[in-house]
């Protein structure tokens, strides 16, 4: 009997059509961070970096929502959390993350509009190329804000939405099959404004960094500095920093 039948395999769909971010990154985990696939995660790391200084106090409860393997880990452990949380939607890339040294960190398997966190429990948090992929932005939000102490402080960042307009997409590499696009709906800063006037949320600093020099080294690292002469002065990303009310 068990020759008669065969288990059916979900087909993915093909390479033209932008891939749903649950699919993408049950996918992707196995390679992610590889750093050979994607330049956005470098280049997000270098220009959220001074961010992060400001963010996290000594012994601080930091939140990380999005964490993917928990590649901030190590950096919020050096800037003195004494715990991070990291929280993601991907069982998959969760199974990868790992400890961090100086902390203690724990993970958890949740979306962004469902927190598992309790009110007002964190010092600080951050959500770093995650919301892009969140369609109900204002319920997302929402629960960042609720976790947050007053006082506390909370980081943001994603593909600027000029970018997005100008035709930047959420890729990654797909062994066997080359570059992925993962479905995404970039937010206006407008519909952050009116979610953050919502949910007591003040604007302490906002900055949209442009490709520059700054980033010519990870263009250079992934042999494509025509692209980074072709698109220099575009804004890449939206990082906005604020302070719970």
């Amino acid at each position: 009997m068990q020759r008669l039948f065969r288990r059916r395999q979900a087909a993915l769909p093909d390479s033209q059509t932008p891939l749903p971010a649950r699919t993408a990154f049950a996918l992707w985990a196995p390679t992610y961070g590889a750093g050979n696939d994607n330049p956005l995660l470098p280049m997000e790391e270098l220009l959220i970096a001074p961010h992060l200084v400001t963010l996290v106090p000594a012994g601080a409860v930091v939140a990380d929502v999005g964490c993917g393997t928990g590649r901030h880990f190590p950096h919020l452990a050096a800037l003195g959390a004494r715990t991070v949380v990291g929280i993601d939607a991907s069982p998959e890339m969760l199974a990868r993350c790992g400890g961090m040294r100086g902390g203690a960190a724990f993970v958890a398997c949740a979306r962004a509009e469902r927190l598992p966190l309790r009110d007002r429990s964190c010092d600080a948090a951050l959500a770093t190329l995650v919301l892009s992929y969140i369609t109900r932005l204002d319920v997302a939000i929402a629960e960042l804000a609720r976790i947050l102490r007053p006082g506390g402080r909370l980081l943001l960042a994603d593909l600027h939405p000029h970018s997005a307009s100008a035709g930047w997409q959420r890729t990654f590499t797909l062994p066997g099959q080359g570059l992925r696009t993962i479905a995404h709906v970039p937010h206006s800063t407008e519909a952050y404004r009116r979610a953050f006037e919502r949910h007591a949320l003040a604007i302490e600093t906002v900055e949209e960094p442009v490709i520059d020099e700054r980033l010519e080294g990870v263009f250079r690292r992934f042999g494509a500095l025509r692209s980074y002469k072709r698109q220099r002065g575009t804004p890449l990303l939206l990082i906005q920093r604020l302070v719970r009310r």
